[in-house]
């Protein structure tokens, strides 16, 4: 997240299998090299949508709206390899 800062969507967290989920443009995934951890829905794919008030261990972590929808997949696959790197986008890794 501390990555992403402002450059993230909506963010769906789930604290029971310890997963957050970005919503990216339809077809920006495809054929880019994911790292392990990343998974994609796919074309049938379906994920829970929580409701806008936390309820439950799934919530919006960053919730939606008209400025904040959905993650530029280039820039959340950059974040990732940056987290993994332990560094930031440009940096080297330390």
């Amino acid at each position: 997240m501390a990555e992403l800062g402002e450059g993230s969507g909506a963010v769906i967290q789930d604290d029971l299998v310890h997963t957050m989920t970005w919503l990216v443009p339809f077809g920006s995934a495809e054929e880019r090299a994911l790292p392990p951890e990343a998974d994609t829905t796919g074309n049938e794919g379906k994920i829970f949508v929580p409701g806008m008030a936390r309820t439950r261990t799934t919530y919006w972590r960053v919730k939606p709206d008209a400025q904040r929808l959905l993650t530029d997949c280039a820039r959340l696959l950059a974040a990732l390899e940056a987290v993994q790197n332990n560094s930031r986008p440009g940096r080297p890794a330390s």
